[in-house]
């Protein structure tokens, strides 16, 4: 294992926080011209903005997207030519997506359930 191989790991874990924060902040996932590289690209599915009710956690949700936009583009530049392109990444709220995992994990809700991470400040 090389340091770029690590690097590009941190960056496939950057481009689901990145890609999570923007749609949650912004209604929309990252410009394409940071999404490229050694590979294929992927899709993001699922994501959509929320409706903040407390500007506070509207304001932490925007500037927590700029920061993980800038881990991103930091670490692609860092890798330089050898940066993977971004993964197919499954933003959804389904009952068989990565946060409903994370939720029934959680003991949030149970098996079969659904866990929207964009339907409240809270989420």
């Amino acid at each position: 294992m090389t340091d770029g191989d690590v690097l590009n790991f941190a960056l496939n874990l950057e481009y689901l926080e990145a890609q999570f924060y923007y749609f949650a902040a912004f209604g929309s996932g990252l410009p394409s011209n940071i999404l490229g590289g050694a590979g294929t690209p992927g899709a993001v599915t699922g994501g959509r903005q929320v409706a903040f009710v407390d500007p506070l956690i509207a304001r932490y949700a925007r500037e927590i997207a700029a920061d993980e936009r800038a881990h991103v583009e930091f670490l692609r530049s860092a890798i330089g030519s050898t940066a993977v392109a971004q993964p197919a990444i499954d933003n959804s709220a389904s009952a068989t997506g990565a946060f409903s995992a994370a939720a029934q994990a959680a003991g949030l809700i149970s098996a079969g359930q659904s866990f929207d991470p964009y339907a409240s400040d809270e989420n």
